[in-house]
């Protein structure tokens, strides 16, 4: 038998396996020395971890002092208070004990102190402030039963309504409330049934300052503050409190006054983003952590409705891991930053509140874990380079190769192919499968087509092989892309036409991702859009053409019923305040003279109720269509609510200009009517302008302001423009 060395068949294995071996030695020495010498993957990983650190710190620090210094900040109020009761105990020649059981005393005690709730209210831009007395609230009840008392609340703190139309009275007397013209919420009771008195139990925040005083008679009522963790004090609204004893001197705690916090309200405190939350808690043993409130779409991804954030593991001082409760896999990394809310040496100091920042561990380490891809990436090129190095080593034995890929070069692809042997084993096996995939492929290739039209797509295949001069496109391609031939079968094109007909489309083509680009074109008279996404790989190209006509038009569709108005066509609120948004990044430069007004509909709800809807949804068409006649390219025109609009007037080359065509839209809104049964009914509207810059240069002042302006007219008269004037707004707020 002869010796396989002395065959005529050489095998290439044993020609290239000295040279790759040499190149896998050099490659895995240089790629161990980077590893070891390197040192940037820690460091990275520690950047991260610092950065994580430092926002966590920055919105512990910005809670703390909001909860110390402004939500906290009672004592001022806590003492009027308290004289104004020692004062009517005084007047009546009665003891503080009185207040346990006297109704009546505890009502005045109430309406007297009325003005400093609703100021506490106000002052520290919170969505609830209360005054409880340990006393009846109403005369044959004990104080047990039900004590009396005084809760308002204002969901959004940041607006204001001079009428009190933004508080809610969840408690209270309904003699004191409707004095004040203040409305009931739905939960609302004349007074709090504060029974509970365990520690962390529903009315801890009653009972627990109070049982402070009167441990601590003589301590100042500001360290004997308690805050209350979340809780549900009115059925449905989930907040934390925080109250204060009110003492009357030698007798001791009388009731406390506090303030609440809505979940909701710290949700905007906290903020956050898709990829990151926050969170306000509390802890008792450092393992379990009860939610007071979140921020971060992050959070309720991945813990939904559950309040407790429970440690899996520590990473360093103030970092630990939690598992998602989602799917308790997904590893999340905690920053936990505490909050100094008591003072030292007072009776609440050992309980923890902190805050809490959350991240997937995932992203919070993506730049490191890019470093290890680079790093494998590096390997590959080691790899590629030791190949390359084969390549040059091995020239003379693939010499026959070149010939069998010659002769591939020369086949055009459209029929079966025959390759020559070389003499070497694998390379004559590999011409073999070669011959074979070759015609298996002509196979697939009309498989493609048919299975196509089989299930009616409206999708098109192209493919270019390295070395071709031709591109094979699937029939679909020429209908999709409105070629004018019709192919009844799949086909291929040269280069250089195929090139120059895509070309055609380059204005066209918009890129929406790695390799894939959206085409606009008109085909048989229609708007249509197509899809075309490619891949590449050594010098290959495959892509497919898709119709998405009916994908897109149903997205602007879907934009449109998002952003408009579906009564008036104009813009809604939403999409009127994100253009805003938009306006105002670009400057006074670009706003030039501008302004905000604020419409309201005079005579709607008696047009709604004399006619009937219909012509009340006439009647604010009309409205919007009035608005409609402002210069498009200088105007922003919204539905606000109701028979409420926007409109921002910008880009004007002064006032005047501006105002001139305020007057022009005026007097149409003006000569404007609707037909109704009795004969025609004119529009009747007030308006309040603010001028940007001059008044604010702030939009959401701006808006406040241009509201502020249209109410005035509604309160002095109505069908009038008003412009807002500052010492007016001035002299409102100072005088509440």
């Amino acid at each position: 038998m002869r010796r396989w060395w002395n065959s005529n068949k050489k095998k290439m294995f044993v020609k290239i396996l000295i040279p790759i071996v040499i190149t896998v030695l050099v490659q895995v020495t240089i790629y161990i020395t980077l590893l070891i010498q390197g040192g940037t993957v820690s460091l990275i990983k520690t950047n991260a971890l610092d950065i994580f650190e430092e926002q966590t710190l920055n919105r512990a620090q910005s809670m703390e002092t909001d909860m110390v210094r402004k939500w906290a900040n009672l004592s001022d109020v806590g003492d009027a208070i308290e004289q104004t009761i020692s004062s009517i105990l005084q007047e009546r020649g009665l003891e503080p004990g009185a207040i346990a059981d006297h109704a009546e005393l505890n009502q005045e005690i109430i309406d007297q102190t009325f003005d400093r709730v609703e100021y506490l209210l106000r002052r520290n831009s919170v969505t609830g402030a209360y005054l409880i007395l340990d006393g009846a609230a109403v005369q044959g009840k004990s104080s047990e039963e039900e004590r009396a008392g005084l809760y308002l609340e204002d969901q959004d703190p940041a607006s204001y309504s001079s009428d009190n139309s933004d508080i809610l009275a969840l408690r209270g007397l309904p003699a004191v409330l409707k004095k004040r013209g203040v409305s009931f919420d739905s939960y609302w009771k004349a007074g709090f049934d504060c029974t509970a008195e365990e520690e962390n139990g529903r009315d801890a925040y009653f009972f627990q300052p109070m049982k402070a005083a009167e441990k601590n008679p003589e301590a100042d009522t500001k360290n004997l503050g308690y805050w209350g963790k979340a809780v549900r004090l009115d059925g449905f609204r989930h907040v934390i409190t925080y109250s204060i004893p009110l003492m009357l001197p030698e007798y001791g705690p009388v009731g406390v006054l506090g303030i609440d916090i809505s979940a909701d309200y710290l949700r905007s405190m906290l903020g956050g983003a898709q990829d990151k939350a926050y969170a306000l808690a509390w802890s008792e043993d450092g393992e379990t952590y009860y939610i007071n409130g979140f921020g971060g779409a992050l959070y309720s991804r991945h813990f939904g409705d559950s309040l407790e954030v429970k440690k899996a593991g520590e990473v360093n001082e103030s970092l630990i891991s939690v598992l998602s409760p989602r799917d308790n896999k997904t590893e999340l990394y905690v920053n936990i930053q505490p909050l100094q809310v008591y003072g030292n040496n007072t009776p609440f100091e050992n309980q923890k509140w902190v805050i809490l920042g959350i991240q997937e561990k995932q992203v919070l380490l993506s730049h490191y874990n890019m470093l290890y891809g680079r790093l494998l990436a590096v390997s590959v090129l080691f790899v590629l380079l030791g190949v390359a190095c084969a390549l040059l080593i091995s020239r003379v034995i693939t010499h026959p190769i070149a010939r069998v890929m010659a002769t591939l070069r020369e086949s055009d692809g459209k029929g079966r192919i025959h390759l020559e042997q070389v003499g070497i084993e694998e390379v004559d096996e590999l011409t073999e499968l070669i011959e074979a995939q070759s015609n298996a492929l002509l196979e697939n290739a009309s498989k493609v087509s048919r299975i196509i039209d089989l299930n009616h797509l409206p999708l098109g295949v192209l493919e270019y092989i390295k070395g071709s001069n031709q591109v094979f496109c699937s029939k679909n391609v020429s209908s999709l892309l409105g070629w004018e031939e019709e192919r009844e079968k799949d086909f291929y094109l040269e280069m250089d036409e195929f090139d120059r007909r895509m070309r055609e489309f380059s204005r066209e083509f918009e890129k929406t991702g790695d390799n894939e680009y959206v085409l606009s074109a008109r085909r048989n008279g229609r708007e249509c859009w197509l899809q075309l996404h490619y891949w590449l790989k050594d010098g290959n190209m495959t892509g497919s053409i898709l119709d998405i006509t009916s994908d897109v038009e149903e997205r602007k569709r879907i934009e449109h019923e998002r952003d408009f108005d579906a009564l008036t066509e104009i813009f809604n609120r939403r999409a009127f305040l994100a253009k805003l948004a938009d306006l105002e990044r670009e400057g006074k430069d670009s706003l030039k003279s501008a302004a905000m007004i604020m419409w309201d509909l005079d005579n709607l709800k008696r047009v709604n109720d004399t006619y009937g809807h219909e012509y009340g949804d006439f009647y604010i068409q009309r409205m919007a269509e009035c608005l409609g006649r402002f210069p498009l390219k200088h105007a922003l025109v919204a539905r606000r609510s109701g028979d409420e609009f926007y409109t921002f007037l910008y880009g004007f080359h002064s006032g005047e200009e501006l105002m001139q065509a305020v007057q022009t839209v005026w007097q149409e809104i003006q000569e404007t009517s609707i037909e109704v049964p009795e004969g025609c009914c004119r529009l009747s509207v007030s308006g309040g302008i603010a001028w940007y810059a001059e008044d604010s240069d702030k939009m959401d002042d701006l808006i406040r302001y241009a509201d502020f302006a249209l109410y005035e007219v509604k309160k002095s008269g109505k069908n009038r423009l008003n412009r807002f004037d500052r010492e007016i707004w001035n002299k409102t707020n100072t005088e509440e």
